[in-house]
């Protein structure tokens, strides 16, 4: 997780949103990040939203809207986390992937 966000480019936001990471799988993925226009870093702060690494990774190709997301009930966040996460994710144009399985 750590690479992945680090190396990753963000929109521009008003105020940074600190994003807790639980993964099963691997424990040094269990952390918080707070991520910016500027980038992302592991911090101490409270996470404004907690998700699992499956959700992170769906959100971080920019193809799924972190609004979605909540829609669903996969996250939980006020709309102005939400807004800021999707100002920082979103990618244009869409990711696409024209190959059928």
């Amino acid at each position: 997780v750590d690479a992945a966000l680090g190396e990753r480019t963000y929109g521009p936001v008003d105020a940074p949103v600190s994003i807790g990471v639980d993964d099963p799988m691997f424990s040094a993925n269990c952390d918080t990040w707070e991520v910016s226009a500027a980038g992302a870093t592991r911090t101490d702060r409270p996470a404004d939203t907690r998700v699992d690494v499956a959700t992170l990774s769906a959100a971080y190709l920019g193809a799924v809207s972190w609004r979605d997301l909540a829609t669903t009930g996969v996250i939980t966040a006020s709309d102005d986390v939400i807004r800021r996460l999707d100002a920082l994710f979103t990618v244009r144009p869409a990711p696409f992937c024209g190959t059928g399985y």
